[in-house]
């Protein structure tokens, strides 16, 4: 009758706690699913004694391995979106931080960037100091090594390539452009060799959806490993 009722009680607290982890997420879910699996462990430890408990054991075993199965699984896709989220983070804010560089190179030296091809400016001169432009108060940007010879693209420690672009505002989709020849015409921080995953969770993360041709992320059919960041205006529009 005891063994019963101590059989009842234990599916009835487990039913209980069943439905308070579906309740809870995060730190508190994990935390009792550990809580859970300790006391199924010292239950045994206390039951170790007798024939019967052991064979409850067995039971409460077969449920504790469980448990430590979805813990790992959890976990590891928490690990894996706080990895994917901190790499969009860092990747935003370096482009964010090329375009704040464009600006204090505008403000400084009252022109644009030079421009080596139609849609592309001179990164190098944001680094080093150009000859024959006044004014000039850089480096604007840290990232010096693996800059091309003509200027305009400089590689990126972790992807493909950063490029500062001249691009029509309707960039996205099937949309673009050798160079901007509407006005309003922006400074496009690209970085290119990003996986398409990733260039969808940023422009989700910057803009709130996935649109494509609209907000300050874009991304081009032709290229969907490519993003691009909306800068700054330029100061000569056509």
């Amino acid at each position: 009758m005891k063994y019963n009722v101590m059989l009842t009680k234990k599916g009835a607290m487990f039913g209980l706690e069943g439905r308070v982890l579906r309740k809870y997420a995060g730190s508190i879910f994990l935390a009792s699913l550990r809580r859970l699996t300790f006391r199924l462990v010292v239950g045994h430890q206390a039951s170790q004694k007798l024939t019967a408990q052991g064979a409850m054991f067995g039971l409460d075993a077969r449920i504790a391995l469980a448990i430590f199965g979805a813990l790992s699984v959890i976990s590891g896709a928490a690990l894996h979106s706080a990895i994917q989220h901190a790499r969009v983070v860092s990747l935003v804010t370096e482009m964010q931080e090329v375009g704040k560089a464009v600006e204090s190179y505008l403000i400084d030296v009252g022109d644009d960037l030079v421009k080596p091809t139609p849609s592309t400016y001179k990164y190098d001169d944001l680094v080093v100091e150009p000859t024959g432009i006044k004014n000039w108060e850089g480096p604007y940007y840290p990232l010096k090594e693996g800059i091309n010879v003509g200027g305009w693209e400089v590689d990126h420690p972790i992807y493909g390539k950063l490029l500062i672009r001249s691009l029509n505002s309707n960039l996205g989709a099937a949309n673009y452009s050798n160079g901007c020849s509407v006005a309003p015409c922006y400074y496009w921080i690209q970085v290119n060799g990003v996986k398409e995953d990733l260039v969808k969770e940023i422009d989700l993360f910057v803009d709130g959806s996935v649109a494509i041709d609209s907000g300050k992320v874009r991304i081009i059919d032709i290229d969907k490993s490519s993003v691009f960041f909306k800068g700054p205006l330029t100061l000569n529009q056509p």
